[in-house]
């Protein structure tokens, strides 16, 4: 069998793996593929997420629609939940939606000197170029919403990132995702 269509069973064995495991991702409309050895990756990428509209996208995925493409084999259900909620479903799922904007409008100064560092780092790890606000707007702030309720902070860094009526909010959320 090539290796192009081991892929390609392993890529639909995963996506079918998170649908089971999180119900809600039943309900989203999207394009997925699965291509690990793929060198149009962004450096050290586990998975990409393309909104409608963006151009750049997989040829294979119609402009229209919404889209994932997993490059690393490490990739879990979990991350795909992560990236769809902080990338499709902060526009698209009123629940959702509503947790996002009230998360990003009530930014605390401690969220803000959390985000602070994020950017730095960003900078100095990742060569990140824009300015913050673009940046916050577009990667920092929904990191720090699926920061949590992922796990993709350590749990030391909970108190510094997050106040405890955010963490409450976020724990509801996990519930409405299906998150155990």
């Amino acid at each position: 069998m090539a290796d192009g269509t081991n892929q390609d069973m392993r890529g639909a064995i995963l996506l079918d793996q998170a649908k089971k495991q999180y119900p809600i991702l039943n309900k989203i409309p999207m394009q997925f593929s699965y291509q690990p050895k793929d060198v149009a990756a962004p450096e050290g990428a586990m998975l990409e997420s393309y909104l409608p509209g963006e151009t750049d996208r997989p040829k294979s995925f119609p402009l229209n629609q919404f889209g994932m493409a997993v490059f690393s084999p490490k990739t879990t259900p979990k991350d795909i939940l992560g990236d769809v909620v902080s990338h499709y479903m902060i526009q698209n799922d009123p629940t959702v939606k509503s947790a996002y904007e009230s998360f990003s409008q009530g930014l605390t100064s401690q969220n803000q000197s959390f985000l602070q560092n994020l950017y730095a780092e960003a900078q100095a790890r990742e060569g990140e170029k824009r300015q913050f606000n673009e940046w916050a707007k577009a990667t920092g702030i929904p990191s720090m919403f699926r920061g949590y309720m992922f796990e993709q902070y350590a749990p030391s860094e909970y108190s510094k990132a997050y106040t405890p009526e955010q963490i409450a909010a976020f724990d509801k959320l996990k519930t409405y995702l299906g998150m155990k």
